[in-house]
């Protein structure tokens, strides 16, 4: 651990002027917080980085974790209370409920609890409040102490103990080791090394140098056949990493171990015709954890046999190894009884020594710790170092580390699991660039996962292999023992933060009819490799307009649902939506595919892509940010951060249709080194974004990586922005979601929404609007339109209510109220209006000036065409509002409109609408009424083709009236479904003789209804 630290970046001043003095706590100091500052209160106030002696301390969040000068820690979880009750050459600690582990590296540190207390100098335990007083746990490393009711015991690691008033008692001893038995991490050198007097292997100075093949070490012993010798176990799982090879894992195993407990073959049986021999090999480094792990490497000889098929058997088994190069595995039992919930973590049981693929240094040392998390989501939290003679130490180390695990993964199949793409800082022989990761093969074993075994590598993807296929790849193997284990203990992580559900909607999310690209959605856990799913088709809502399901055909195929989360962050208008889910199991085709709390979940965008012919043709304009989801990790691994930033987009980019979008942003987050700040800004910022990359839907882009960041450990860092949409009036609306990191398993994630600066109007416009529209013919009023209808029009809202403005801007149809009274009113998406009394305008060059009396009118009615219709069932509609009825030359006064609507789902012509309209003008009253009327649409006159419909020839129950002078009277009817699962309809209607909207004494006017989805 204290090698871990001080390599570190950002750490407090405080911890880092302590390090320099001697190992013990000085008597004045404070004892220093080295992570989850933020996750505790202290009564009374105080200071949280450095906890002073005598107050109630408090975790609230996660994890607590302590450091003193020599690098001990003292690790408290979640709901525990403590107080520090003595400082100086010792630290002793009082529980005041909870639980906490102690990890000395010289430093005596006592616990105490209601008269009983553990002690231990330089060793490891966990220490639990009972409460029936007095303590119990296990010690971990070491020995340590155990005093009450006058009794005192020492117990070694692995034992439990139980202390009370009555006494001390032991509760755990490790179990006896079965066959094949180990000695504790042996240590030996391959027979190739020459021997110096003393029996101490001689370690070549040429490291680069002359050994075979032109690898540093001593040659390997090739050119015999050893028979393979001792007795099999079946049924295990191998775990692998070696030059040349990489790194892998195999169930369905048989073992073969020698007398001495030398691992002699390995052969698989599943069907990959592997089987390789040790052969000339020297097995060295031999170890176990608890006799249910073992670990081991080859090295110094030519191995035999087949790896993994019959393709690059010949090639791959037969390679020989100098003595410092290596085959490094890991091999046990899968683990029985394995926990479904709570925090494990696991000390160093044995190691092999790491080598690098061509063998560019001696072998080196492996040091770690190791946690896990059980429970609905599987974590792996990892802190290694791995020191290379003559090179460098290398970190390999997830997000919040051993004690709060974070590389979030799929459950382990078979007690198998793995972690990949660790980022590692670039540096020394293995990390030759910024390219650099590590994968964490494992395997748990024993009983109630008490011990686990890993394979790793260290790799530089863009360091080129030679003819062999070795390159600077480090290699090692360890086994682990389970030191602690907590039931109820999460380990860190955002599966156990509570529920987020917050925000609010502008408006409802409007689906067009058509589109195959509606955004991105992005995964915090990533599992499988799989950080992400484009948003395509079937977009699901809630009843409020908010996003919880849709299909991905693309990146992430499948069905993904919401289900029983809830949505944090919600934000957005008719053209954009952003939020994120969590708090519940999401779904994947209608399974479960991973279950979060609040510090997770699924950031997600969606938007209608403006066409680019519907933009600017040049330009810039400027947006200031209007949501934001709070940027989350991956992993949960730290509290959700802060997203800051304005954008600009110039339009007419590359001389054509297409924009460039500029970002100035920020992305704040609270880790491990405390305030950690990602400037996600493009090249040119807003100020110029013809620099920018973003062009498009994705773009990539590195920044510099900042102080003290978990995931960016080199100097540069990835920014993905996953979707960037354009949308809105002219573009008035843009959005991104974006993931930042290294190489890694881990990101930080999020979504933003911007809204144009400076153009007001653009905020009372809507685009690919259906418009329903009626009024005189022109035989009546010069330049009218008669009836009108249209499924992509732009319109224009009125302050005062309805619209002035609908039709198709720069078109020869477009329609403005010019100096007419306009009167209106809007429900469920839908939006109403009557312009009479003055002269409205068209965009035809001629004739386009519409004088209308107080008694005439244009009655219109818009909103966004239906999605997600239902397949079949009856639905009812009530009326929501109405225009009053004209008659087209102004001889009656406006009337009333009263009535009802049903629609009947299905198939093209079984899909039908049924209305039942009462129209009083003129002191006549008549009744639109189709067979079976709106009860049983079902038998009615007006086919329903997808979300539209039209009828010119409805009946109209008796002629008369200013309308119908003569003996027939029809009436035409025309609409539209709206809103998802056509929760609205609207109409227009034209009462004559014929149902011709264009005759002088037409009765006119429009409707809209509103109804639940059946």
């Amino acid at each position: 651990m204290k090698n871990i630290i001080k390599n570190r970046a950002g750490l407090v001043t405080a911890l880092t002027v302590l390090s320099s003095f001697a190992l013990a706590v000085t008597p004045a100091a404070a004892v220093p917080v080295l992570f989850g500052a933020n996750n505790i209160s202290v009564e009374g106030g105080g200071d949280t980085s450095d906890l002073a002696a005598g107050a109630l301390v408090t975790v609230t969040g996660a994890l607590l974790q302590l450091q003193l000068a020599d690098g001990s820690t003292v690790t408290v979880p979640k709901g525990s209370s403590f107080r520090i009750t003595g400082e100086g050459d010792a630290l002793a600690i009082e529980i005041v409920s909870g639980s906490l582990r102690v990890d000395s590296k010289g430093t005596p540190i006592t616990v105490t609890h209601d008269g009983s207390s553990i002690t231990t100098t330089g060793g490891g335990f966990s220490a639990f409040a009972s409460a029936s007083g007095g303590l119990d746990g296990r010690v971990n490393g070491g020995t340590a102490t155990v005093s009450s009711g006058g009794e005192e015991q020492e117990f070694a690691k692995g034992e439990g103990y139980l202390a009370s008033s009555g006494g001390v008692a032991g509760t755990f001893t490790p179990p006896v080791a079965g066959a094949p038995q180990y000695a504790s991490n042996q240590t030996q050198y391959s027979s190739a090394d020459q021997r110096g007097p003393d029996g101490n292997a001689q370690v070549a100075d040429d490291a680069l140098g002359n050994g075979g093949g032109g690898y540093g070490g001593t040659p390997p012993v090739t050119g015999v056949i050893v028979p393979v010798t001792g007795t099999e176990y079946a049924d295990r799982i191998i775990l692998y990493a070696a030059d040349a090879v990489g790194i892998d894992q195999r169930s369905d195993v048989t073992v073969t171990i020698g007398d001495d407990g030398e691992l002699n073959r390995y052969t698989v049986g599943d069907g990959a015709n592997e089987d390789l021999e040790r052969n000339s090999n020297d097995s060295l480094e031999r170890g176990n954890a608890n006799g249910e792990v073992f670990i081991e490497r080859w090295a110094g000889g030519e191995t035999h046999g087949n790896y993994y098929n019959d393709y690059n058997g010949p090639t791959t088994a037969e390679l020989g190894r100098t003595s410092y190069q290596g085959y490094h595995l890991a091999y046990g039992e899968p683990g029985t009884n394995t926990p479904t919930t709570g925090y494990a973590s696991y000390t160093l049981a044995a190691a092999t020594n790491p080598t690098f693929d061509k063998g560019q240094t001696a072998p080196g040392t492996f040091t770690g710790t190791l946690g896990l998390t059980f429970g609905p989501l599987f974590k792996v939290g990892v802190e290694f170092a791995v020191a290379m003679p003559g090179d460098k130490t290398y970190l390999i180390t997830t997000a919040g580390g051993a004690a709060a695990p974070s590389a979030t993964i799929n459950y382990p199949a078979e007690g198998r699991f793995a972690v990949p793409n660790i980022a590692v800082a670039q540096g020394g022989i293995a990390c030759p660039t910024s390219n650099c990761t590590a994968v964490v093969y494992g395997l748990i074993g024993g009983d109630a996962a008490s011990s686990v075994g890993i394979a790793y590598q260290i790799i530089d993807f863009s360091s080129p292999p030679d003819a062999t296929g070795r390159s600077t790849r480090l290699s090692g193997a360890a086994a682990f023992t389970q030191g602690s284990y907590d039931a109820g203990g999460g380990g860190g992580g955002g599966g156990d933060q509570a529920a987020v559900e917050s925000g609010t909607l502008d408006a409802p999310f409007r689906t067009p009819a058509s589109g195959t690209y509606f955004g991105n959605a992005l995964f915090a856990p990533i599992l499988t490799g799989q950080r992400e799913a484009t948003i395509t088709h079937d977009l699901v809502f809630d009843e409020s307009g908010a996003f919880i399901g849709f299909r991905g055909t693309s990146n992430g195929s499948g069905t993904y649902r919401l289900n029983d989360g809830v949505i944090a962050d919600l934000a957005g208008t008719a053209y954009m939506q952003i939020g994120r889910w969590n708090g519940g199991t999401i779904l994947k085709n209608d399974e479960s595919y991973f279950t979060v709390g609040g510090w997770q979940g699924v950031p997600y965008l969606i938007g209608v892509p403006i066409n680019n012919n519907a933009l600017p043709t040049s330009g810039i304009a400027t947006y200031a940010l209007s949501a934001a989801t709070a940027p989350i990790f991956a992993s949960g691994a730290f509290a959700p951060g802060v997203f800051d930033g304005s954008a600009a987009i110039l339009f007419g980019a590359s001389g054509g249709n297409q924009w460039k979008l500029g970002l100035d942003a920020t992305v704040t987050m609270q880790e491990t080194s405390g305030e950690v700040i990602y400037n996600i800004s493009t090249l040119g910022g807003v100020v110029d974004p013809s620099q920018s990359p973003i062009s498009g839907s994705i773009a990539f882009y590195t920044i510099s990586s900042p102080v003290g960041s978990s995931i960016c450990v080199s100097t540069t860092c990835q920014v993905d922005i996953r979707s960037a949409i354009v949308g809105g009036p002219s573009g008035r609306d843009a959005g991104i979601n974006y993931a930042i990191y290294q190489n890694s398993s881990d990101a930080i994630m999020g979504s933003a929404l911007f809204q144009v600066i400076g153009n007001d109007v653009l905020y009372d416009q809507d685009i690919n609007m259906m418009v329903r529209a009626i009024g005189p013919g022109n035989n009546v009023v010069t330049g009218s339109l008669g009836s009108y209808g249209a499924q992509n029009d732009t319109i224009t809202h009125e302050d005062g209510g309805g619209l002035s403005q609908f039709g198709v801007p720069g078109n020869f149809q477009n329609y403005n109220k010019g100096t007419t009274t306009v009167t209106g009113g809007s429900a469920n998406g839908l939006t109403w209006s009557r312009w009479s009394n003055g002269t409205a305008t068209s965009a035809y060059l001629a004739n386009n000036q519409i004088e209308l009396g107080a008694n005439q009118a244009i009655h219109t009615v818009t909103g966004g065409l239906a999605t997600s219709l239902p397949a079949s069932g009856t639905a009812q509609y009530t009326l929501a509002g109405a225009t009053a009825p004209t008659i087209a030359d102004g001889s009656a006064a406006p009337g009333t409109f009263s009535g009802t609507l049903g629609v009947a789902f299905g198939a093209y012509g079984d899909a039908r609408v049924g209305v039942d309209f009462d129209v009083a003008i003129g002191g006549f009253t008549y009744n639109i009424l189709t067979t079976g009327g709106s009860a049983t649409p079902g038998t009615s006159e007006i086919l329903l083709n997808s979300a539209g419909f039209t009828n010119s020839h409805v009946p109209v129950a008796a002629a008369g009236g200013p309308a119908c002078t003569g003996a027939t009277c029809e009436a035409t009817v025309a609409g539209f479904l709206t809103g998802v699962g056509a929760t609205g309809a609207a109409i227009s209607y034209a009462i004559s003789s014929n149902g011709s909207p264009n005759l002088e004494n037409t009765v006119q006017g429009v409707a809209a209804f509103t109804s639940a989805v059946p």
